[in-house]
């Protein structure tokens, strides 16, 4: 194809039209009013060659890039080319910019002064890591789930490399540090006002606090209320079944021995037993002493008269007796 060399400028007012090898017309630059336009009506507009890069603007004015429509800077399809938009040594600025299809992040993204990063549906993941939710949107009102496995550690002050050492990633364990203590405060009643509170507090000399009462020393011991603590005495549970009997244990050692207890009363006699047998006669016992003399007795009824005896001899004169009783008549 023969070139046409230009010695010169070219002016006019009409357009310069291209045509292909058929004669149809193709490329064309003409002007639209002050704007230069670069047209083909049977292929696409081409800048430079695979050796040369392509300036925009004079190197001193700024100029921009615009698209009178929705458009696309993008490889060709089916080539999987990489475009690079911006450089080290370059700001690039990205305004209302929507990525799809996912977005490969190789540096560090810094969100500067004024910036934020609004996630705007009302539910659904927002921080991923290996493909696994970390951290998840739940609500509408901003409820969120953070985590997934393994440990949890949130640090405060400079704890984290000490919590981070001593605690093994994948024992599964919330862990909480911090230099100056824990605090937990509740709003009972959804009622946010400061006043409304209620706190626990882990101090940093490991004692804790329930409001601004002590209710376990740096000890460990608890230095708090007895109050409620004690629970109600639970029912009584069945009897179990009765035990073997021990074995018996070894006497003890006698005790001293008590006072005396008074008298009982008296009880009262019992029913008189049947008569017993009579017992075999017993040995006689020696002679008693002679008794003392007994009483003079009456005297005797008067006896018949006996027969006369023969006349004895004459004895001696006895003593002379007493007086005999007079006798009846």
């Amino acid at each position: 194809m023969a070139s046409i060399k230009f010695l010169g400028d070219i002016i006019t007012s009409e357009p310069i039209q291209f045509t292909n090898s058929s004669g149809t017309n193709t490329g064309k630059i003409e002007m639209n009013g002050d704007d230069l336009v670069f047209s083909n009506a049977v292929g696409d507009v081409l800048f430079g060659d695979t050796n040369s890069d392509v300036y925009i603007g004079d190197g001193v004015n700024s100029v921009d890039l615009l698209f009178e429509q929705s458009g696309s800077i993008k490889g060709e399809d089916g080539s999987s080319v990489t475009l690079t938009v911006g450089s080290s040594g370059t700001t690039l600025n990205l305004y209302d910019p929507q990525m799809a299809n996912g977005a490969t992040i190789t540096s560090t993204l810094t969100v500067g002064t004024g910036g934020s990063i609004d996630f705007t549906p009302d539910s659904g993941a927002f921080l991923k890591f290996d493909g696994q939710t970390i951290l998840e949107r739940r609500t509408q009102n901003g409820a969120i789930t953070f985590g997934h496995d393994d440990t949890i550690i949130i640090a405060g002050g400079d704890t984290s490399s000490t919590l981070n050492t001593n605690y093994t990633a994948s024992s599964e364990r919330v862990v909480i540090g911090a230099e100056s203590g824990l605090v937990v405060h509740a709003f009972p009643s959804n009622n946010t006002a400061w006043s409304n509170r209620k706190t626990w507090e882990f101090r940093d000399d490991g004692s804790f606090y329930v409001g601004s009462t002590e209710v376990i020393d740096t000890n460990g011991a608890w230095v708090g209320s007895n109050s409620g603590l004690k629970g109600e005495p639970g029912t009584n549970g069945t009897n179990g079944s009765k035990g073997q009997k021990g074995a018996a244990g070894t006497n003890g050692t006698n005790g001293t021995n008590g006072s005396k207890g008074q008298k009982g009363e008296a009880g009262t006699n019992g029913t008189n037993g049947s008569k017993g047998q009579k017992g075999e006669a017993g040995t006689n016992g020696t002679n008693g002493t002679d008794g003392s003399k007994g009483q003079k007795g009456e005297v005797g009824q008067k006896g018949a008269a006996g027969a006369n005896g023969s006349n004895g001899s004459n004895g001696s004169d006895g003593a002379k007796g007493q007086k005999g009783e007079v006798g009846q008549k």
